[in-house]
Parts: C-alpha cells; sequence; structure tokens
C-alpha cells in the first residue's frame, strides 16, 4: 500500500530492537496505539521502557519519513503476557516524545459494534514482506467471540506475524474509515484472526 495515502499514512511500525517489530497506528499527533504483546520482553519477563520504544512513520524498504520514542505507555487493565494470544486488553496506547504527522494523517476511533458481515480493511508489516505495508482491502467481519479477557473481533482479514498492533478498518457512512479493532492474533493455518474491540481502547486515553 501507499502509505502516503489515506488512510494507511496513519500506520505505523513500532520497535522494540531485539524483541518485537509490529504495527500500531496514530490515533492523535502525540498518540499511537499497538498491541500490548508487542511491548514485553519475554526473555526479560518485564515489558520494556518507553524510552526503548521506537515509532516509524512513512516506513518503506528501510526508509521513514519521522522516527520518534515514546515517552509512556499504557496497558489494557488485565492483560496478563504469559498467556495466549488474543486477549481482549491486548492493548498499548502510546505517547509519544514528539508530536508527528499532520490532520489527515490520523485515524478516528469508530463507535459501537461492528455489524456480521460488514466489510473490513486491515493492515500492517506482516513477516511475507516485512519492509512494506501490506493490507487485506478486501474482507470482512465474522462476529465477536468471548476472550479470556474481553470480547473480541473475529474477521477473515489476511495478515501473518508483524501484523500485531494494526488497524483494522471499516467505512463510514461519510467515505471515512474508522478503527473498529486492533489486531492481536492470526489464524496459524488460513486467512483470519482476531482483533481487540476499537471500544477498548477508550479507557486507556487521557480524560477517559
Amino acid at each position: 500500500m501507499d502509505g502516503r495515502a489515506v488512510p494507511w499514512a496513519a500506520v505505523v511500525r513500532v520497535q522494540v530492537p531485539g524483541v518485537s517489530r509490529c504495527t500500531g497506528f496514530l490515533i492523535g499527533p502525540q498518540t499511537a496505539v499497538t498491541a500490548a504483546h508487542c511491548l514485553y520482553g519475554r526473555r526479560i519477563g518485564h515489558f520494556m521502557p518507553p524510552s526503548s520504544v521506537h515509532v516509524l512513520l512513512g516506513y518503506a524498504n528501510g526508509d521513514y519519513t519521522q522516527h520518534i520514542l515514546a515517552s509512556s505507555f499504557q496497558i489494557g487493565d488485565g492483560y496478563a503476557p504469559l498467556q495466549p494470544a488474543g486477549q481482549g486488553t491486548d492493548l498499548a496506547v502510546i505517547t509519544l516524545a514528539k508530536t508527528v504527522g499532520s490532520p489527515g494523517a490520523v485515524l478516528a476511533l469508530a463507535d459501537g459494534p461492528v455489524p456480521r458481515g460488514a466489510r473490513l480493511m486491515a493492515g500492517g508489516f506482516s513477516q511475507d514482506r516485512a519492509e512494506r505495508l501490506l493490507a487485506d482491502v478486501s474482507c470482512t467481519a465474522l462476529g465477536y467471540r468471548a476472550g479470556p479477557a474481553g470480547p473480541l473481533l473475529v474477521h477473515d482479514c489476511a495478515g501473518t506475524r508483524g501484523t500485531s498492533g494494526g488497524p483494522v478498518l471499516m467505512q463510514a457512512p461519510d467515505g471515512g474509515w474508522r478503527v473498529v479493532g486492533v489486531q492481536v492474533a492470526g489464524n496459524v493455518a488460513d486467512a483470519g484472526g482476531v482483533a481487540v474491540p476499537a471500544a477498548s481502547i477508550r479507557p486507556l486515553l487521557p480524560h477517559s
């Protein structure tokens, strides 16, 4: 995908050297969202310090337009790092050390649940081609299921390892795209996966 075009301009690469390489997205000029498991160091048994979290805008083939460190992050209440993937609180809201992007390079959160069968898009830095932003632009919502720590949106969007933290998007009546979920786990043998509903992001935001 063209990382300069809406809505993909809001999608970022989130890296913790030696620990993880994931996807994220901007919801404000100083606020990004990703999956909580992307910020957890399993070998050392704790979350990484914010100063080790690198957020890259406009990433493609090793180049990027902006590089910002995190100044802090909030993890979803009740998230258990050592539990299996696919938890309803597998979320991290990152406060960036400085403002970035432009007014058009942020994504809005959807209100309310996603109807079964709704058309979706999902994108991220999949391990298949980790140096480029890939997206499934024609997938659908399959409903919701209970997760170990909250409800999860089930979808049939393609995406392999590395897309964790990426946005699952639905088109609004005004033609714009809204975040309906945050990708947290994919299927091993087929397309599809689960996402934490966008409503779970709001309690982690300042002034919520």
